[in-house]
């Protein structure tokens, strides 16, 4: 997470925030989803790539540089395929909904977006079901390791994978249930996400909402002066 920056010659005049999309999405749903029931959840952004946000005792972690939590660069493939990343067999190679219509694509050609691969599996379409298996059980995967370092109430799904999204999820369960070891306990509620209405304009909104409540208002002015007291 990045503080706002805001030079004195800046046109603007206010403050600018950036932020991790998957980070930002773990706080929308802190502020208006599933945080008023879950203090300890992981939302997962599956589209082209696959992105992560974690909540560990209600607040978004970071870690120590700003880069925690990059799920989708958890190896799942020893010697895997090379990721943009340098590193190979992670699971945005396999479970990202650009690899698996990569993957489907090969063998049907005539599928090119996610809401056609999803409509047809809906429709019995096997090769999609057996692809679709194929993912969940590479998400069944991680959430399994994910639950033995973090011990989580919930994990959310957001993004492409949202479509008519309760047919993979359940699949992901399934997974992850086979994957379970005993000592995990009560599974985590896998679900989709419950950030109201367009999901990354509301996460953006969040994040406002976020650094008015947990700073002190006005902190630019306050900085100037901080300056000027050096002086």
């Amino acid at each position: 997470e990045w503080d706002a920056h805001v030079p004195e010659t800046d046109p603007l005049g206010f403050p600018v925030y950036a932020e991790h999309n998957s980070r930002a999405l773990a706080q929308a749903e802190i502020c208006l989803g599933a945080g008023d029931r879950y203090s300890h959840f992981m939302i997962l952004n599956v589209n082209a790539g696959i992105g992560s946000g974690l909540v560990l005792n209600g607040k978004v972690y970071t870690g120590a540089h700003g880069i925690g939590c990059e799920i989708g660069h958890m190896s799942v493939e020893r010697g895997g395929r090379i990721c943009f990343c340098g590193r190979r067999g992670c699971l945005e190679q396999y479970a990202s909904a650009a690899a698996v219509l990569h993957e489907v694509n090969r063998i049907c050609p005539d599928i090119h977006t996610w809401t056609e691969l999803i409509d047809r599996a809906y429709n019995g379409n096997q090769i999609c079901c057996d692809f679709l298996e194929q993912a969940a059980s590479y998400f069944g995967e991680v959430i399994r390791n994910v639950m033995s370092l973090c011990d989580l109430e919930a994990v959310f799904f957001t993004g492409q994978i949202a479509y008519r999204g309760e047919l993979i999820l359940k699949l992901i369960r399934e997974k992850a249930q086979k994957n379970a070891v005993a000592q995990m306990g009560k599974l985590p509620e896998i679900a989709l996400s419950s950030i109201p209405g367009n999901p990354y304009l509301v996460s953006s909104a969040s994040i406002l909402i976020y650094k008015l409540y947990n700073q002190p208002l006005f902190f630019y002015e306050k900085n100037i002066e901080r300056k000027k007291g050096k002086e």
